[in-house]
């Protein structure tokens, strides 16, 4: 279980310094970023940028549009982009969420995990 939340805690960190590093590399003022609005999600991430695409391998997010967005009715606010290990999803399972009958869901896969889990 240690192993698992310290496997856990480096995942989310290094998700967060990927953010960090990218938000760092754009442009102030990228005129481009809205230019495939039908696809883009319109929620913002902690930068206040649009956020972006995290999985379609499986689809994730609780709209299963590929974002960690949290819409009015996602009670369980699946904002946490996260990429899951094998360990991960056996402590989930054993939790009684199986995730592993999502289609193509495996270690390494990229997921929206639910925050207040």
């Amino acid at each position: 279980m240690y192993m698992y939340l310290v496997n856990l805690t480096i995942t989310i960190l290094a998700t967060i310094a990927t953010a960090l590093a990218a938000h760092n590399q754009q442009p102030l003022h990228n005129h481009n970023h809205n230019s495939n609005k039908s696809t883009m999600s319109k929620s913002l991430n902690v930068f206040k940028q649009p956020l972006a695409l995290h999985s379609t391998q499986p689809m994730t997010g609780f709209l299963r549009n590929g974002y960690c967005e949290v819409p009015a009715s996602d009670h369980g606010n699946h904002a946490i982009a996260a990429e899951v290990t094998d360990e991960f999803l056996d402590f989930s399972a054993k939790q009684g969420n199986d995730l592993r009958p999502i289609p193509g869901m495996k270690g390494g896969c990229k997921w929206c995990l639910c925050a207040t889990r």
